[in-house]
């Protein structure tokens, strides 16, 4: 099973089977594909997947179809056979049911591929997070997501799951500690300049020299912040 479109070794949960329609549509004469919609449940725990088909739907054209696709998130692609209605009236249920045992042969090598996936996937290590109470080790785990998050940006390839750590971090850490501005990190990781690299730094510098009491070393820290905010645009 070849996709035009999608990854076999990284399926959706969804695949999308169309065909051109040759002669007339029995959905719709003005429409010149035909689709269905099959939804695999990738959470199932179950050695017996749960797969749905959905009615088949009639589209003007293909661009038509892409048009709407792009609805979804994510799907594979796979082209059928050109759909057409033998002229024989005695004939065409017969061809129906040919067709749509086609779609059950497909539906099952998709639910294959899916319960293949299934079984080599490797789910990434739960990371655990400090405690919030713990001021070295969150400030500690500051930096390293802060360092993480940054190369994903600066090298195009943004991580929405790092991101939703790293956000729901500050804001918790921030709760717990309002003296510390955490805040500022969260525009600062997002911006691509040397000045953010800097000011990030010290920032974290600053909450380092705040968690010891080395109350006049972070204040020293604040000035360089503000002075070097002044100097110039981002």
């Amino acid at each position: 099973m070849e996709f035009e479109k999608g990854d076999k070794g990284k399926p959706s949960g969804h695949l999308i089977l169309y065909t051109h329609v040759r002669g007339i549509n029995p959905l719709d004469p003005d429409a010149k594909i035909i689709a269905a919609h099959v939804v695999v449940s990738l959470i199932s725990d179950s050695e017996n997947i749960p797969a749905v088909t959905f009615p088949p739907t009639p589209y003007k054209d293909k661009r038509n179809m892409l048009k709407i696709l792009q609805r979804l998130p994510a799907y594979e692609l796979y082209r059928m056979p050109d759909f057409e209605m033998p002229p024989e009236p005695d004939a065409a249920g017969e061809y129906i049911n040919e067709r749509l045992e086609q779609v059950n042969d497909l539906v099952k090598d998709y639910v294959e591929i899916c319960a293949r996936f299934m079984r080599n996937f490797q789910p990434k290590n739960i990371q655990e997070l400090p405690q919030p109470e713990n001021i070295t080790e969150s400030i500690q785990f500051l930096e390293e997501i802060s360092k993480k998050l940054r190369k994903t940006i600066l090298y195009g390839k943004p991580d929405t799951e790092l991101e939703n750590l790293f956000q729901t971090f500050v804001d918790t850490f921030e709760k717990h500690h309002p003296e510390y501005p955490a805040h500022r990190l969260k525009a600062l990781v997002f911006n691509p300049s040397e000045k953010a690299d800097k000011l990030i730094r010290l920032n974290l510098e600053q909450f380092k020299a705040i968690s010891t009491e080395n109350y006049e070393k972070a204040e020293q820290i604040r000035q360089n912040i503000l002075d070097l905010e002044k100097k110039s645009s981002f």
